[in-house]
């Protein structure tokens, strides 16, 4: 949708396919809007621009905001990346694809880009697993009880039940495709790309 110069568009990537939101970020520029911001569940706002090939990318750094953000930035401008904004522990960057410039990516090597799914995996990945061990499992136990038993509470069980049931699924989905998303990009990185 395109209001006054500024398009909205509804997408959904998880912590595994930030490389499929750098080019989508990177095909919205080429056709002439550039990413102006990003609201929490897949909102993004675009303003019109003269179309140029602007490479985006995005580093998980939930961590350094704490630490040192200022010094965390520098390293980036030193380098001609232009800073957008952080959402959910993601920083987004930007900078045009020139010929001449061989830094087309935030990562030099291998090892940075490994390091990154390490940072992904244990600061998105660890604490949904918590969550699902220590809350979901338990919940779907509780209430199976509860039904097993017969008592008052039974209908309420059932409704929790299904409730978590849902969210067992969904949880479940989530981790099978943030792994094999995590595994892929892993593997790639390993072998050089």
């Amino acid at each position: 949708m395109v209001e006054n110069n500024i398009k909205r568009l509804f997408r959904m990537y998880t912590i595994s396919d930030y490389d499929k939101e750098e080019s989508f970020l990177r095909e919205q520029h080429r056709a002439g809007y550039e990413l102006v911001k990003f609201k929490m569940p897949g909102f993004y706002y675009f303003k019109k621009c003269e179309p140029e090939d602007m490479i985006y990318q995005l580093d998980y750094s939930a961590e350094v905001a704490k630490i040192d953000k200022e010094n965390y930035l520098q390293v980036f401008r030193d380098s001609n990346w232009e800073y957008l904004f952080d959402v959910n522990g993601w920083s987004y960057f930007k900078k045009p694809a020139n010929a001449e410039d061989k830094n087309l990516s935030i990562f030099t090597d291998s090892q940075s880009k490994l390091e990154l799914i390490r940072k992904v995996f244990m600061g998105r990945m660890l604490p949904l697993i918590v969550i699902f061990c220590c809350c979901i499992v338990p919940q779907i136990i509780i209430n199976m009880h509860t039904i097993s038993i017969g008592n008052g509470q039974r209908i309420f069980a059932q409704c929790f039940m299904v409730f978590f049931t849902v969210m067992f699924v969904v949880y479940l989905i989530l981790f099978i495709h943030c792994g094999i998303g995590l595994n892929r990009l892993k593997k790639k990185y390993e072998d050089g790309e």
